[in-house]
């Protein structure tokens, strides 16, 4: 009974604790109109910590990191910073795919666009919104890939089974050698349908 007793203590303890740093975090976005967001901690404590941040907050983070308490603060913050350099290379990667594909260059954003490059084996690198996902289509003979649900490929004739686009264009550009990121926040990606690429050749 104690031990249980100490238990629950400690977890009220905890939560108390989590949901005071959520509060000050959230002051702390407001006060300084922070961006992008990396968590820190032990995998366990920094799941139950997300839950605590209001949708607006947990929408700005970019990514979690190791820590623990007995690592100084500044090995924390670099390894933070390191990890933020690679978020921000991304995100200029993207502007550019964008900027390239509207001038129908070697890059294509959103669905229809992207799927064409997988399907001819034009893209080699993939860029995927976090959490982005859709139903789709792949023919069983030719392979193609296809949005929506027809069940008959229009390209060769064959049954079509259903997929998800995301894991199954990501799985076709890496068969080509080619590489897959994944974008944790880039608000002109997601108005482009949350889906580019950066093309071997122009389409």
């Amino acid at each position: 009974m104690a031990e249980a007793r100490y238990q629950r203590h400690m977890q009220d303890h905890r939560a108390r604790h989590f949901t005071a740093v959520a509060e000050a975090l959230e002051a702390h976005v407001d006060a300084h109109d922070v961006r992008r967001i990396v968590l820190a901690g032990e995998p366990r404590n920094v799941a139950l910590f997300r839950q605590e941040l209001a949708p607006r907050i947990a929408e700005l983070v970019v990514g979690t990191i190791a820590g623990a308490h007995r690592e100084e603060t500044h090995v924390i913050v670099d390894r933070a910073a390191e990890y933020l350099a690679h978020v921000e290379r991304d995100a200029r990667a993207v502007d550019e795919a964008l900027t390239i594909a509207a001038k129908r260059g070697k890059a294509t954003a959103g669905l229809d666009a992207t799927l064409e490059a997988v399907n001819r084996g034009a893209a080699y690198r993939l860029y995927l919104l976090k959490g982005w996902s859709a139903p789709g289509r792949r023919c069983t003979g030719c392979g193609a890939l296809q949005g929506g649900f027809t069940w008959v490929c229009p390209a060769c004739g064959r049954d079509a089974i259903t997929v998800e686009l995301g894991e199954a264009m990501a799985a076709r550009v890496i068969a080509s050698d080619g590489a897959v990121k994944t974008i944790p926040i880039h608000q002109p990606l997601a108005a482009a349908g949350g889906v580019a690429a950066e093309l071997r050749f122009p389409l």
